[in-house]
């Protein structure tokens, strides 16, 4: 069990990992609602808003937490930590590490690394397509068209090829599968 919760997944695969992950949080989320639902948590008054509700407690998030002393934790893990135990890319952990580990809690190893930094790769050349039609479509637009009226057009054009669109609309899935 390592310092963000439970016991990190061995899959490279980051979806994979979600998949381990995502259900078992789930259910402790809803047990620990159902347990203590009705418990008060904090007292807000008129000034705390106008404070900007400094030092209440009023959402749960736990990817990041500031602490007085040690400043900002991610995970659990403060910034000498992460440094210490991400896998680095140069002197400082690559961004693929930190993002993995705000995702799934998890410190990812170099393997986990790797394979979401090819996963990225291979996802910016299948986007090349996508992210250059829109620029060229733009351009063919008269030059007098109002910006939000382009933006209009362009999403209209491509929303109509966008499967998952299709696919999201004819299933009913529950909120806990849509990350998918």
């Amino acid at each position: 069990v390592n310092k963000t919760r439970g016991f990190p997944s061995t899959s490279t695969n980051l979806k994979e990992a979600l998949c381990e992950k995502i259900p078992l949080y789930y259910d402790l989320l809803r047990g620990f609602r159902q347990e203590y639902g009705s418990a008060v948590v904090s007292q807000i008054t008129v000034n705390d808003l106008y404070n900007g509700l400094s030092g209440v407690t009023s959402i749960v998030k736990e990817t990041s937490e500031i602490d007085p002393n040690t400043g900002i934790a991610y995970r659990g893990l403060t910034i000498p930590e992460i440094l210490k135990l991400l896998p680095l890319h140069g002197h400082y952990p690559s961004p693929e590490s930190i993002f993995w580990l705000l995702l799934t809690g998890d410190i990812p190893t170099e393997l986990q690394t790797a394979s979401l930094t090819s996963d990225w790769a291979n996802r910016r050349e299948k986007q090349k397509f996508f992210l250059n039609e829109p620029r060229i479509f733009l351009q063919s637009l008269p030059k007098n068209v109002a910006p939000v009226t382009k933006l209009a057009i362009v999403l209209t054009a491509f929303d109509s090829s966008d499967k998952q669109l299709k696919t999201s609309s004819r299933n009913s899935t529950t909120s806990i599968c849509q990350w998918e």
